[in-house]
């Protein structure tokens, strides 16, 4: 019979040094470890009414059904990470969402990103718009 491994009752359900694990490493944000983190998605995908696999996909498409995804490819829009603060307006913790904008399901949607400009082209070395971290 396997048992199961659990933390005696005397000890709190959660440990901060639950972290320390170097698999759960996040960075701090404003000197406080991130708690809770999550993904939201955004996307519109328009599909082609005259094409049999997007109308598949459309069909499978029903409230309540759960559907799986696969292939599914866009670009990292944000980042943002807020303060959860408790009755007295203290933060207790940090949350952090990434946001993911969709561009493609399996192929369906946007085409892929162009290729890069070969380095040393001369054209906007040196300008760009910045801040992009």
């Amino acid at each position: 019979m396997a048992t199961t491994k659990t933390k005696p009752e005397s000890e709190e359900l959660f440990d901060g040094s639950d972290y320390d694990d170097p698999r759960l490493a996040l960075p701090y944000v404003d000197e406080k470890p991130v708690a809770k983190i999550s993904i939201r998605f955004s996307a519109t995908i328009d599909l082609d009414r005259m094409n049999p696999q997007h109308v598949e996909l459309f069909r499978r498409f029903t409230l309540g059904h759960k559907i799986v995804l696969q292939d599914v490819a866009g670009i990292v829009l944000n980042k943002p990470a807020r303060q959860v603060r408790d009755k007295e307006g203290y933060v207790s913790d940090v949350a952090q969402t990434a946001v993911f904008s969709v561009e493609s399901i399996g192929g369906i949607g946007a085409p892929a990103a162009p290729e890069p400009a070969a380095a040393g082209d001369g054209e906007g070395e040196g300008e760009g718009e910045g801040g992009d971290e």
